[in-house]
């Protein structure tokens, strides 16, 4: 088994120095925060840099022998490649057959120019010296291509081909049916939109194609079932298969929802497979674009409203996205953007809204369901559509579907604002937080104006353990939101993981005195009043703060707030009651309200997972009543296998 990267010692590679431990590499005053898996191997290249290490050793050291694709060694190869362009200290190369070795890259210095007289060349020697000039200038090109061809193929991360897919043995059972022909052309127009995947014929004994689809349907053409399956042939084993019955629901229909599904797993199978041209038609019309764009402007807006209770603001703005995308579904009723739009006004939030019964909310989320289908057979490659199944799969708990739809959205589209969002949160969960800063930091560029996005940065940045640099862009987002009670939250959030009242009472004096002049509004006094309160249990008066949360709790345990359509906002706000718990000496509780949280799928602060930047206390960590929590499902326990690398509970 490998060592625990805490029991590593520190190395250098050039003028870097790697701390295992820390997971941090630094030069000077610039330091790069790697993820567990990325050390390991950087640590066992940098210790035998020069030397070749086969396959075979690297997967011993660093994965204890396990067996692992290549798409994962490839994987933390281009992150530490990355790592190596970034700092011009070292570079990785792949010895074909054999296996890797890294380069230690001397500091570029340039050379004092020291400009003198050429002698005169003899007028005898000109024309040989020029044949010469012109075999070595050629010789050097030559050179430079094969470098370059070399540089390329060891160096550059290889495009991945891509696969092909016949459409076949899509049967009728019984003369009512929807007609194949039917289905077979839906699947074709939406399939053939899709990067990195070809239609092929369907040949005798399925030659010349990597997968096949077949399937049947069956009832009658108003209200269909049918049946999908995907083989793979190179190992003639069914991948996927599933059943659609238009009995279950009029919207979005069974074909709609079949031929969604089959393109959604093949995005899932594809990943960043974004060979080739994309296969659409005409750009859309320009009043078409400029629509969508207001409704973005506007759904933007809405989610600064929405953080901010303000429910009467977000019903206008949302009222505004919902005006924008119906114009542009009147001039382009396929238009996968407009579609989203639709999408959006009606999935969000995700529990019923003030004055919304559980009827009408259920409605909303079958309107929501319905848009985004009909956007995923419009255009399945569309990055927004790719985001939202990421997000999709990501609730789930289906972590490898999720990374690979997320990974294919910025792939085809690197300025995709939700997928390069979505992508961080991903990255965040997974304690990949150095990585997911990347992608934070691009988000929040490609919209300034959006609150919503500019907080993925600090949450990055605090879970990849840099939490002063947090606190910074927490606080000027305050500055500049000052009634934003959502950003205020994380930042008390953050704050009180450290236990220690000093900053928090210095938080809300800057809120209340110098930002609202002593006169905030209710909804920032009230959470400026549990901030003094939470500060007071941290100096040892816990009484009042524990009043509050122990009413809340009471709150939520109410049955039917789950059912009515509350689970996932109970959830989330179970989790944070447990970090308050937690962090104020009240391990029982903490653990009752975390443990109801992940059983209602929310993992809502992922810092204060186990391993993560600001743990909790060990008075719960070392409890098995807490550890039991992280075992309740085996996506729960796959998670936290990608989390943990090699630290211990508790740290």
């Amino acid at each position: 088994m490998s060592r625990p990267l805490a029991q590593l010692t520190d190395l250098n590679i050039g003028r870097l120095r790697v701390k295992p431990a820390a997971c941090e590499v630094t030069r000077e005053t610039k330091v790069w925060v790697i993820e567990p898996q990325v050390m390991r191997v950087l640590a066992l290249l940098g210790l035998h840099h020069g030397q070749v290490v086969s396959r075979d050793d690297l997967v011993k050291a660093c994965w204890d022998g396990r067996a692992v694709s290549e798409d994962a060694i490839n994987r933390v190869l281009s992150r530490l490649r990355q790592l190596g362009r970034d700092s011009g200290d070292f570079h990785i190369r792949t010895v074909r057959k054999v296996g890797y070795r890294l380069e230690i890259l001397e500091p570029e210095t340039a050379p004092e120019e020291t400009i003198t007289a050429a002698p005169p060349t003899p007028a005898g020697h000109r024309s040989s010296i020029n044949k010469l000039w012109l075999l070595g200038a050629g010789a050097a090109a030559a050179l430079v291509l094969a470098i370059m061809l070399w540089w390329s193929t060891t160096q550059r991360p290889l495009v991945q081909k891509g696969f092909s897919l016949a459409i076949a043995d899509i049967r009728a059972d019984g003369p009512a049916a929807l007609p194949p022909e039917r289905l077979r052309s839906q699947l074709t127009h939406t399939l053939s939109q899709m990067r990195g995947l070809k239609l092929v014929a369907k040949t005798k004994g399925s030659e010349g194609a990597d997968y096949i689809l077949s399937g049947y349907v069956s009832g009658t053409q108003a209200s269909p079932n049918i049946e999908l399956t995907l083989s793979e042939t190179r190992s003639h084993t069914q991948i996927w298969s599933a059943r659609f019955d238009q009995a279950l629901m009029s919207e979005p229909t069974a074909p709609e929802r079949a031929v969604a599904a089959t393109a959604r797993y093949m995005a899932v199978v594809l990943g960043q497979r974004v060979v080739g041209p994309r296969s659409t038609g005409d750009p859309p019309p320009v009043e078409v674009a400029t629509q969508i764009n207001e409704g973005k402007r506007a759904l933007s807006q809405a989610h600064d409203a929405r953080h901010n209770r303000n429910w009467p603001r977000f019903d206008q703005l949302m009222a505004e996205v919902d005006s924008h995308a119906t114009r542009a579904l009147a001039i382009e009723p396929q238009s996968a953007g407009a579609l989203m739009l639709k999408y959006e006004v009606d999935a969000l939030p995700l529990y019923p809204r003030p004055g919304e019964n559980r009827s009408e909310f259920a409605e909303r989320q079958q309107r929501a369901l319905s848009f985004v289908t009909r956007a995923v057979t419009s255009d399945p490659d569309n990055p927004e559509v790719l985001a939202a199944a990421g997000r999709d799969m990501m609730e789930r708990q289906r972590w490898d579907d999720s990374e690979r739809l997320l990974i294919r959205s910025v792939a085809i589209d690197p300025n995709s604002r939700d997928g390069n969002l979505w992508y961080t949160y991903y990255l965040g969960l997974m304690n990949r937080c150095g990585e997911g800063l990347k992608f934070a930091r691009l988000s929040a560029a490609l919209a300034p104006d959006d609150v919503w996005r500019q907080l993925a940065v600090p949450r990055l940045m605090h879970c990849a353990g840099r939490k002063t640099d947090a606190a910074k862009i927490y606080a000027r987002l305050i500055d500049h939101d000052r009634g934003n009670v959502f950003v205020l939250r994380e930042y008390y959030l953050m704050l009180l993981a450290q236990e220690d009242a000093r900053p928090l009472r210095q938080l809300t004096r800057h809120v209340r005195h110098d930002l609202w002049h002593n006169k905030p509004p209710e909804a920032v006094a009230g959470f400026l009043r549990r901030m003094d309160y939470a500060a007071d249990a941290l100096e040892g008066r816990p009484s009042e703060f524990h009043k509050i949360l122990d009413g809340e709790r009471a709150f939520l345990d109410n049955p039917k707030l789950a059912s009515d359509g509350f689970g996932k906002s109970v959830g989330d706000r179970l989790f944070v009651l447990g970090v308050e718990y937690g962090h104020t000496g009240q391990p029982d509780k903490a653990i009752i309200c975390l443990d109801r949280a992940v059983e209602q799928s929310s993992l809502y602060l992922p810092w204060a997972l186990p391993y993560g930047a600001s743990p909790m206390p060990q008075s719960l960590t070392l409890r098995a009543e807490y550890q039991a929590i992280w075992r309740r499902s085996p996506q729960i326990v796959e998670l936290i296998r990608y989390r943990k690398g090699e630290r211990h509970w508790g740290r």
